[in-house]
């Protein structure tokens, strides 16, 4: 008796697991009957309904695939974004991973440029009822699933950009320096050394007990300037080097003069020494070494220091382009002396002398 009910129990099973590829099958169908008409919306719902009762995983695999399709079809890329990480996350063995990682960079960079999908689909014809901006999310994910794709370099500096943009400059600096160490053959190698010594300066700015982070960024800056002497950007990159080893050499600075206030004239030479070694061009050079010169006799200053540089970009002057004005004089304000305004009748001239 139990045998038999073993049986009916199997055929029973069988039965059911037909009639639900046989269920998803039919909703295959007619997903496709709405593709082939352009209602690529409704098809995407025909074909998640085929992925849940499908018991195949080739049929299951294939929906999905299709309901990307259709998502991709629609213009819906957030939708389609999902719809590839579903995939990818349960039919890695059986999906084109590089085509479809390389498809989630491209959704991924689209987003970040203003691509949004609609709130509600059966709105999407209001302009400004779109749902919300998820590049951030997007670059996240796709970089944790092929950090080393070719748009991967790329992807990382703009999430990088992305995350300082939004107040986020710790995570900034962390996809920086994951890019440095990552991708040091990439273009984008070269923005990530500037773009982390810049972040590293601003970040010293708001706090920077033992100036380490300053001094980080200093010597990013001097690898930059090292590294790509021709670049366009070493100018600015050298200005940010100064300011960055300013700032660390006036913590340097007032660490001397505390342990100076306090009778400890050795650790206070300790770091005015080092400022002399290591910030010999910075704007606490100077008082660095007459404050050595009072501590420690036997030092003796050396008589050249170099010219100091600008720190702030210097901007040609240019003289202003004549703005004629043809009025000369308001019967108003020549004290009763005309009765009419005055205009100038070289203004014409004047006008085309500037077109010529």
């Amino acid at each position: 008796m139990r045998f038999l009910f073993a049986i009916l129990l199997i055929a029973a099973t069988g039965f059911a697991l037909r009639a639900d590829d046989e269920d998803a099958r039919r909703k295959v169908a007619a997903g496709n009957e709405m593709f082939r008409d352009g209602k690529f919306y409704q098809a995407a719902g025909e074909y998640d309904q085929a992925h849940f009762l499908a018991d195949d995983p080739i049929l299951r695999c294939n929906a999905l695939q299709q309901k990307r399709e259709a998502f991709r079809q629609a213009g819906l890329l957030a939708a389609e974004f999902d719809t590839i990480e579903d995939l990818l996350t349960r039919y890695a063995g059986q999906c084109d991973f590089a085509a479809l990682t390389a498809r989630e960079y491209a959704i991924a960079d689209a987003y970040r440029k203003g691509h949004r999908d609609p709130e509600f689909w059966s709105l999407r014809w209001i302009p400004w009822l779109n749902g919300p901006d998820r590049s951030i999310d997007m670059y996240h994910k796709v970089l944790a699933r092929a950090p080393f794709a070719a748009a991967a370099p790329a992807a990382r500096l703009q999430l990088a950009y992305l995350l300082d943009d939004d107040g986020k400059t710790d995570d900034a600096i962390e996809q920086l320096r994951l890019l440095i160490r990552d991708y040091p053959s990439s273009p984008q190698y070269k923005f990530a050394l500037l773009g982390l010594g810049e972040l590293l300066y601003k970040r010293s700015q708001s706090g920077d007990g033992d100036g380490r982070i300053a001094a980080e960024a200093a010597t990013l800056l001097a690898r930059f300037k090292k590294e790509f002497p021709n670049a366009p950007e070493t100018a600015m990159a050298e200005r940010i080097r100064l300011q960055a080893m300013d700032a660390r050499a006036k913590q340097l600075l007032g660490t001397a003069r505390f342990y100076a206030r306090n009778d400890r004239s050795a650790a206070a030479a300790k770091y005015l020494g080092t400022i002399l070694r290591e910030y010999p061009d910075s704007q606490s050079a100077p008082e660095a070494e007459r404050m050595l010169v009072e501590l420690d006799e036997a030092y003796t200053p050396d008589p050249f220091r170099p010219e100091e540089e600008p720190r702030h970009a210097i901007l040609p002057a240019r003289r202003l382009p004549p703005q004629p004005m043809p009025l000369l004089v308001a019967p108003d304000n020549s004290n009763g002396k005309y009765l009419l305004p005055v205009y100038d009748l070289r203004v014409g001239r004047v006008e085309e002398e500037n077109q010529k």
